[in-house]
């Protein structure tokens, strides 16, 4: 699976311990990705943009979390 970036459209895999998560399907749009640490130490916060809940963004922790690429910034479809 490839990494997600700002603009790309992405879908809900799953969310790990989150008392109230999003379901799995949801689909959004990624705002920002930021990195800490390194080597296996890696972590990503990424902030999507859920169009189910348009006014406000909700941030993913990844790893555990997942969420598939659906299109690019460019609109390109991701071949799965």
């Amino acid at each position: 699976m490839r990494e997600p970036k700002p603009g790309d459209r992405v879908e809900l895999i799953a969310v790990f311990n989150d008392p109230d998560p999003f379901r799995v399907g949801e689909q959004g749009t990624v705002g920002g990705v930021e990195g800490y640490g390194l080597g296996r130490g890696h972590w990503k916060v990424i902030d999507v943009w859920w169009d189910h809940c348009p006014a406000s963004s909700y941030c993913l922790v990844s790893p555990p979390d997942i969420v598939l690429v659906l299109e690019d910034s460019n609109g390109k479809a991701n071949t799965r």
